[in-house]
């Protein structure tokens, strides 16, 4: 290999590393919330037998993705998806591991008992009530 080829290698090489290196400064290190709900969600969605495992989302608590006063949310889409909305406020609450419980609760009702049932009646608490790690985050509101 020439010096020109090797040179011209070698700027190639750089722009990539580069390249990446920014993508991974832009993206930034996960929040330890955001990590705090990863480990959350993945342990209450494995102990409601949530597999495939539902969508998760952070969103605003002012946005349309939550109702007023909303914490969190389980979304069960036409199309069979499902997702759980998470507001942001709540990362770092004492409130997470009851709240993904909860939503999980709905997810697992669904799943057993179809989309029909009353939101929060008798087999979405049987179901809350089995699987929950505090049966108070099956109240209806928390």
């Amino acid at each position: 290999m020439n010096y020109n080829a090797f040179t011209q290698k070698s700027a190639v090489f750089r722009g990539i590393l580069f390249a990446a290196v920014v993508a991974v400064m832009a993206a930034g290190p996960a929040s330890s919330g955001q990590e705090r709900l990863a480990t959350f969600a993945k342990d209450s969605f494995a102990r409601f037998g949530l597999s495939p495992m539902p969508r998760l989302r952070i969103v605003k608590a002012d946005s349309d993705d939550l109702e007023r006063g909303e914490i969190a949310r389980a979304v069960l889409f036409e199309s069979g998806k499902e997702e759980v909305r998470v507001a942001v406020g709540l990362l770092n609450d004492r409130r997470l591991q009851g709240a993904l419980d909860h939503e999980s609760a709905h997810l697992r009702t669904w799943r057993e008992h179809g989309p029909n049932v009353e939101i929060h009646g008798p087999e979405f608490r049987r179901i809350c009530r089995r699987y929950a790690l505090d049966p108070s985050s099956c109240d209806t509101h928390m």
